[in-house]
């Protein structure tokens, strides 16, 4: 028996620390990761950040590629033009209430100058509106 008892005796290392160390060490660095998750502080979001959210999220949903984007850019530079020549406010000079239906209307093309969607749009509001024919 006594040589049992020496064997068991001489296979534990001096120094190293038995298994239930490391399990307290794991559980205490789990702990840890909890609590400063917990006690962190959310970002807050500035207005400019949620409109740049808001505004990936809209070209996610529409899945657009570089190709759609460019050519509406470019299809809708000659309606920009067409429109901005005939609902310029300066065109109705003595009838003031089209004067200024004319500047809601140049503002919000400006607004939207690259999109050529929403400048159909305000093409027909123009034509409806202020009974003018736009051609372009």
């Amino acid at each position: 028996m006594e040589q049992v008892d020496t064997l068991v005796q001489k296979t534990t290392i001096v120094g190293i620390p038995d298994m239930w160390f490391y399990w307290g060490l794991i559980g205490l660095v789990i702990v840890g990761i909890v609590v400063y998750f917990l006690l962190r502080k959310k970002k807050v979001l500035t207005e400019e950040e949620l409109a740049k959210r808001k505004l990936k999220e809209q070209y996610r949903k529409v899945k657009m590629d570089g190709k759609n984007v460019m050519d509406d850019i470019f299809n809708s530079k000659p309606l920009y033009d067409a429109l901005m020549r005939k609902c310029h406010p300066d065109r109705f000079p003595k009838d003031t209430q089209k004067q200024e239906l004319a500047t809601k209307l140049a503002q919000e093309i400006t607004k939207n100058r690259t999109s050529a969607k929403r400048l159909t749009e305000l093409k027909e509001q123009a034509e409806k509106e202020l009974g003018i024919t736009i051609e372009n």
